[in-house]
């Protein structure tokens, strides 16, 4: 699908750190360097994101947040709890601090093509505690691997390396000269959300605060209000308001549309306005039915392998349960405007005069509604409020919770 008469990309920020190419690995399959030009438009706007006194806030609440059992769970759910430190200069200053210090650490690279199918090598990215943690980690030399200086090698701190698809590595190496405008700013955006997904999983790492016995060394939930403790897909909803999916799991070729997905699931009919009310805000929506046939080709579309499916789903989904779910298709238009410089500085402004971030909305686009009972007997229909916006909904009540924008509000802590 290609939109007309798009803009080209006018960021004039420069990339950090973190992102530059001394921090890529080389030799095995690793062609960075030859490409490394055409990834450059991404890691602006993934530099964007960490660097941002808007967009920093979900970095500040993990630096700054400390670890509690939920007593609602049972104490069997771990999450962090605001501080008030977390809105303090020195707080703030602390977090760009700790990306300065993990850029001299990490390293980044592209999964080999060999692993591309392996649980680790047919995820979006993935990150390790270290770069001998892949199973493709011994085809690499030291000279292959970036430089830890001599001081911070024998730091406590865990090193840790983010290994992205190979596909996006098949784009930027023979497929970005060839690609449509619209197909160029979907694969960016892609490439610098899982990158910065990724890399929110490797600043928690170097918190070191994977090895605690008395919370099991795993990953928090963000929140208390949040189903599934991943970091990544918690900085995707809260910074983005939404979990992003190109269609079917289809990087590159053939991606030709960016989706997201939210899913809720119960047992009984009767709850079914309640969930549409959680989704959507309202109950006071449109729906026309799409044929039975296309119905049927669809009733695939919300499943457990689309990319942020279970973060949404508490539990793990049951054939005996009801299922609302609601995907979004993901206008260019509004991809394009993370690679202005212009909607930037509106941002800015916004963020000075009120001290809130809130995730732009798509506007008018396209929206499927998936219902399935318990019988298994499924239906799709399209909304006809087009610029519904469900998931804004659910960042501003997790946001909004915790005070994660007020500097000045009491809370819980």
């Amino acid at each position: 699908m290609e939109v007309p008469g798009l803009p080209d990309s006018n960021l004039v920020n420069a990339i950090h750190p973190i992102f530059k190419p001394d921090r890529w690995a080389k030799g095995y399959e690793q062609h960075t360097q030859s490409f490394y030009h055409r990834m450059e438009p991404a890691l602006q706007l993934a530099s964007r994101f960490i660097t941002e006194d808007c967009t920093l806030p979900w970095f500040h609440h993990i630096t700054q947040g400390h670890r509690k059992y939920d007593k609602d769970s049972g104490n069997t759910r771990v999450f962090v709890a605001p501080a008030h430190t977390e809105h303090s200069g020195a707080g703030k200053k602390k977090t760009k601090e700790i990306f300065q210090r993990l850029s001299r650490v990490i390293t980044f690279m592209f999964v080999p093509r060999k692993y591309r199918n392996t649980k680790h090598g047919s995820a979006y990215g993935v990150t390790a505690h270290s770069r001998h943690g892949f199973e493709w980690s011994h085809h690499f030399h030291n000279r292959d691997w970036p430089l830890i200086d001599e001081s911070w090698k024998a730091h406590k701190h865990d090193k840790p390396c983010i290994a992205m698809n190979a596909q996006f590595q098949d784009y930027f190496y023979g497929g970005d000269e060839n690609a449509t405008p619209s197909q160029r700013y979907r694969m960016w955006f892609l490439f610098a959300v899982t990158i910065v997904h990724e890399t929110a999983h490797a600043y928690y790492f170097w918190l070191r605060r994977r090895h605690n016995q008395e919370f099991d060394g795993k990953e928090p939930l963000w929140n208390k209000f949040q189903n599934r403790a991943e970091l990544g897909f918690s900085w995707e909803l809260i910074t983005l308001g939404r979990v992003m999916n190109p269609l079917f799991n289809k990087i590159w070729p053939n991606y030709n549309l960016l989706a997201s997905i939210q899913t809720e699931l119960f047992y009984h009919e009767c709850e079914r306005q309640h969930k549409m009310r959680e989704i959507f805000g309202t109950t006071n929506i449109s729906f026309e039915r799409i044929s039975e046939g296309i119905a049927n080709w669809c009733g695939q579309v919300p499943s457990t392998t689309w990319h942020g499916y279970d973060f949404w789903v508490h539990g793990g989904e049951r054939p005996d349960m009801n299922c609302i779910s609601v995907v979004h298709v993901i206008p260019v238009r509004w991809i394009a405007d993370w690679f202005s410089e212009q909607e930037w500085i509106k941002k800015q402004r916004v963020w000075r005069e009120t001290r809130t971030w809130t995730p732009p909305p798509l506007g008018p686009t396209f929206m499927l509604v998936y219902n399935r009972d318990r019988r298994g007997h499924a239906s799709l229909h399209f909304a006809k409020l087009a610029d519904l916006d469900p998931y804004l909904h659910a960042a501003h009540g997790q946001t909004h919770g915790i005070g994660l924008h007020d500097d000045y509000r009491d809370f819980e802590c």
